[in-house]
């Protein structure tokens, strides 16, 4: 399946350290297509905040990202999903797995995460031109506690 890309901008050039890019989301279900066809990505937005160096000589960067999805089927469904971040490059810098997943969402639900992120980056270029959150999803029928 093809991705979807959804557009995200925050409207101001972004945190200090960090290149002006055009900051991207796109989304990628993992799923058959029924369920696949029963959520929708109502929107994706994310922005690097803090680019840092750890004790470990490790790049770090933090940032947020904001994601609503909505559950357009008659099933309770079970969601879980990562984020993929890469480059102007298009070269994956780093993956990032939440907790409290899966999110479950209601027959004709919706629901937003609004949250924090840490990755690394093996170079500082790679930190500083981050372009691309892709949002991986897995999804399965809810099943009861």
């Amino acid at each position: 399946m093809a991705p979807a890309l959804v557009a995200c901008d925050s409207g101001d050039s972004g945190p200090v350290g960090f290149a002006e890019i055009n900051r991207q989301s796109e989304i990628i279900f993992q799923a058959d297509s029924s369920l696949a066809q029963s959520v929708r990505l109502d929107s994706a937005a994310w922005q690097p905040r803090f680019l840092g160096i750890s004790l470990d000589d490790v790049i770090e960067v933090e940032g947020d990202y904001t994601l609503c999805f909505s559950n357009l089927g008659d099933q309770a469904l079970a969601l879980r999903y990562d984020l993929r971040f890469f480059d102007a490059e298009t070269f994956l810098v780093d993956v990032f797995n939440p907790f409290n997943l899966p999110l479950l969402l209601a027959p004709a639900g919706s629901q937003c995460i609004n949250t924090e992120f840490t990755i690394r980056a093996d170079t500082l270029r790679q930190a500083e031109t981050l372009a691309l959150m892709r949002v991986t999803v897995q999804l399965a029928i809810a099943t009861e506690p």
